[in-house]
Protein backbone atom coordinates (compact mmCIF):
# COMPACT_ATOMS: atom_id res chain seq x y z
CA UNK A 1 0.00 0.00 0.00
CA UNK A 2 1.69 3.59 -1.12
CA UNK A 3 0.68 6.68 0.47
CA UNK A 4 -0.42 7.54 -3.14
CA UNK A 5 -2.82 5.14 -3.13
CA UNK A 6 -4.51 6.66 0.03
CA UNK A 7 -4.23 9.72 -1.21
CA UNK A 8 -5.89 8.79 -4.35
CA UNK A 9 -8.80 6.82 -2.04
CA UNK A 10 -9.10 10.60 -0.12
CA UNK A 11 -9.25 12.39 -2.98
CA UNK A 12 -12.38 9.81 -4.82
CA UNK A 13 -14.35 10.22 -1.53
CA UNK A 14 -14.05 13.76 -1.71
CA UNK A 15 -15.17 14.08 -5.07
CA UNK A 16 -18.22 11.57 -4.64
CA UNK A 17 -21.42 13.73 -4.24
CA UNK A 18 -23.19 11.47 -1.84
CA UNK A 19 -20.26 12.54 0.99
CA UNK A 20 -19.60 16.04 -0.60
CA UNK A 21 -18.41 17.77 2.69
CA UNK A 22 -16.48 15.10 4.54
CA UNK A 23 -12.90 16.45 2.93
CA UNK A 24 -11.18 16.91 6.39
CA UNK A 25 -12.24 13.87 7.99
CA UNK A 26 -10.70 11.99 4.97
CA UNK A 27 -7.97 13.73 5.37
CA UNK A 28 -7.73 13.04 8.53
CA UNK A 29 -8.35 9.17 8.29
CA UNK A 30 -5.23 9.34 5.18
CA UNK A 31 -3.03 10.99 7.82
CA UNK A 32 -3.25 8.94 10.70
CA UNK A 33 -3.20 5.70 8.49
CA UNK A 34 -0.01 7.27 7.13
CA UNK A 35 1.17 7.52 10.56
CA UNK A 36 0.37 4.43 11.88
CA UNK A 37 1.82 2.03 9.10
CA UNK A 38 4.87 4.68 9.22
CA UNK A 39 5.33 4.09 13.02
CA UNK A 40 4.76 0.74 12.76
CA UNK A 41 7.73 0.00 10.00
CA UNK A 42 10.22 2.09 12.11
CA UNK A 43 9.88 0.04 15.41
CA UNK A 44 9.93 -2.93 13.15
CA UNK A 45 13.17 -1.82 11.77
CA UNK A 46 14.63 -1.06 15.19
CA UNK A 47 13.34 -4.28 15.79
CA UNK A 48 15.02 -5.93 13.56
CA UNK A 49 17.98 -4.53 13.83
CA UNK A 50 18.86 -5.11 17.55
CA UNK A 51 18.52 -8.74 16.45
CA UNK A 52 20.69 -8.73 14.17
Amino acid sequence: MSFILIIGIGQSVNTDSELFGFATESYVFVTFTFRVFSFGMSHYSIYLKNKL
